[in-house]
């Protein structure tokens, strides 16, 4: 039962951010036609069972806003977000 408490407490811990990345992205995106055009997309994956497809989608989707915002997140709001030392910086 200890390794699952862990384990539900580090997944916590990332949707946290995750949840405070999103609330953000939110306020400062302006193209929603993209975004419903790469939800739909997704969902065509699905449907199709395309798992290779779905991935890519995911990717381009999930990392298209980290990249647009990457700026705001190293300078404005740095604040926001906690880096773990053992992690580091991805490359985006």
């Amino acid at each position: 039962a200890t390794k699952r408490t862990v384990l539900w407490d580090m997944l916590q811990k990332q949707d946290l951010y995750y949840t405070r990345f999103r609330m953000l992205d939110f306020t400062t995106e302006t193209d929603f036609s993209r975004i419903i055009k790469e939800h739909k997309r997704l969902l065509n994956c699905i449907e199709q069972k395309d798992f290779k497809g779905i991935e890519e989608e995911l990717k381009e989707h999930l990392y298209y806003s980290m990249k647009r915002m990457r700026h705001q997140i190293d300078v404005e709001y740095r604040e926001y977000f906690e880096e773990e030392p053992d992690e580091g910086k991805f490359d985006i």
